[in-house]
């Protein structure tokens, strides 16, 4: 039987803004009540500009830092108005979000950037996908995992933090991908969603805003091994993703070097490996994901209101869910082993409308 949907906002209030404008107000602030965990303290002054106007405001304050919401600089360097004779020269590999983001900063301080990706621009990239979901055509260093934007291209394109309210940081990013095209909603959302039409042209304007920085990008080139002397990285040694056999390495000088190579870079961690670089492992999550037709949930979550979903751009999102159960080890039936422990089990996280896709990196 389904019920009633309930929907969930959750607003900023300026208590002392709304009894000023209206004392009347207060017999409304008095009923509410709050729930703990739920309800967070504003901080004072907490007007986040985009990552670019941020920057610029550091370039113009003479202490050279702006604060972020705990009191603290969210550069913690100040920054002199005149610049070095010399810029640092930083390579940065991969260009997903991570490695998009830290172009743009470093760049806008005044760095001389490369940026080196393994697949192809978006454009290309397209094409390559097409090939692989219509004709099965895979092409190994251009596909859902390497490609201009990361992974979340052509796969995802959700910007959920799942930490509550977001954080000044991450109300930055989100204001610099409005800047260069993204949807405005995405700053109210409560699950931000790009989408891949967004993306494609969002990314070809990130792109040319980099370039006019003075960033260069390297598409179709992969990093093999690094330059290293003393303990200290001079720089990548590159080569042509199209190299299979990287028989045409080339080096590519450099002061530090940022890896933002995402997950499906194996290579790259093996090489690591081999200069005996300590990485450190992190939790694996393992979900699991249930195939549903999109309108049977739009029914169950929203009831007499599934008519008014219409592919995401319709009065209401399209549905979405997610399953968690937790199990306790003495349910097992080797609950004397002490080894076992309590353990939770959940369904992955939902792209809401879309469809099942082949991740493949390797052709066998």
């Amino acid at each position: 039987m389904s019920q009633e949907p309930k929907f969930v906002h959750i607003v900023d209030m300026d208590v002392q803004k709304l009894l000023s404008l209206e004392p009347r107000s207060w017999d409304f602030i008095s009923q509410l009540q709050p729930k703990v965990g739920l309800v967070e303290r504003v901080h004072e002054g907490r007007d986040f500009g985009d990552l670019m106007s941020i920057i610029q405001d550091c370039k113009e304050n003479s202490e050279g830092a702006v604060k972020g919401e705990n009191g603290h600089s969210i550069f913690s360097k100040k920054l002199n108005k005149k610049q070095d004779t010399k810029k640092p020269k930083i390579a940065i590999v991969g260009t997903g979000p991570s490695g998009l983001f830290a172009a743009l900063v470093l760049a806008e301080l005044g760095a001389d950037v490369t940026l080196i990706e393994r697949g192809q621009p978006v454009e290309k990239r397209g094409r390559d996908i097409g090939s692989l979901i219509v004709r099965r055509i895979l092409e190994s260093e251009s596909n859902f995992c390497f490609g201009e934007g990361g992974a979340g291209t052509w796969s995802d394109g959700k910007l959920v933090t799942r930490i509550g309210r977001n954080s000044g940081s991450v109300i930055a990013v989100m204001k610099t991908l409005v800047q260069f095209g993204a949807n405005k909603k995405i700053l109210i959302d409560g699950k931000p969603h790009l989408g891949t039409d967004r993306l494609v042209p969002l990314l070809r304007n990130f792109r040319r805003h980099l370039q006019d920085l003075g960033v260069t990008i390297k598409f179709g080139t992969r990093v093999d091994d690094l330059h290293i002397e003393d303990g200290h990285v001079l720089g990548v040694m590159v080569s042509e993703s199209a190299d299979e056999l990287r028989l045409r390495s080339q080096k590519l000088e450099c002061d530090a070097v940022i890896l933002a190579v995402g997950h499906s870079a194996r290579d790259v961690y093996q090489m690591l490996l081999t200069h005996n670089v300590e990485l450190l492992q992190r939790d694996f999550a393992v979900g699991l994901r249930i195939e549903h037709p999109q309108e049977l949930i739009n029914r169950i979550q929203y009831a007499e209101l599934a008519s008014e979903v219409c592919r995401g751009r319709g009065k209401v999102p399209v549905a979405d869910y997610k399953l968690a159960n937790y199990i306790d080890k003495n349910d097992f039936n080797e609950s004397s082993d002490s080894n076992v422990e309590n353990r939770s089990c959940y369904s992955f996280c939902m792209c809401p409308g879309g469809q099942v896709s082949i991740l493949l990196l390797l052709a066998y």
